[in-house]
């Protein structure tokens, strides 16, 4: 709030989308044992909102490059879970683990700036369902 007591905003917009990363330049590499450094180069077809969250325009192809290097303790995960009901059953177990990072990235070559308030990770999920 200023000095005459107007609130002062900024229009935020932003960009969803997602890729396959199929083309041959994409590419998203992570050291998965040690979490230290993660990298992405791809093509993503994204669509822009406004700060109300309705679509603008049409989808566009973007290209997306991102850095991240992992700082601090690996966090690891471990959970399962398990449902039985008639002849209902269900079991999954996931295992992974993150780690705090900072990232830096570009939106069609135009720096994105950074971040020391991020995380990167993964995990794997074993999922088994059976009916009567």
């Amino acid at each position: 709030m200023d000095q005459n007591g107007k609130v002062n905003s900024t229009e935020v917009t932003y960009k969803n989308g997602d890729s396959n990363l199929s083309r041959r330049s994409d590419s998203f590499t992570m050291d998965f044992t040690n979490l230290s450094t993660a990298s992405l180069d791809g093509t993503y077809k994204l669509q822009s909102y406004d700060q109300n969250g309705n679509p603008v325009g049409l989808p566009e192809t973007d290209r997306v490059v991102a850095t991240w290097t992992g700082s601090g303790p690996i966090i690891k995960s471990h959970s399962k879970f398990s449902f039985h009901e008639k002849c209902i059953h269900f079991q999954a177990t996931d295992k992974g683990k993150t780690r705090a990072a900072s990232a830096s990235g570009t939106l069609n070559g135009s720096d994105l700036g950074s971040t020391a308030d991020t995380f990167f990770g993964g995990d794997a999920t074993i999922q088994v369902d059976h009916t009567c």
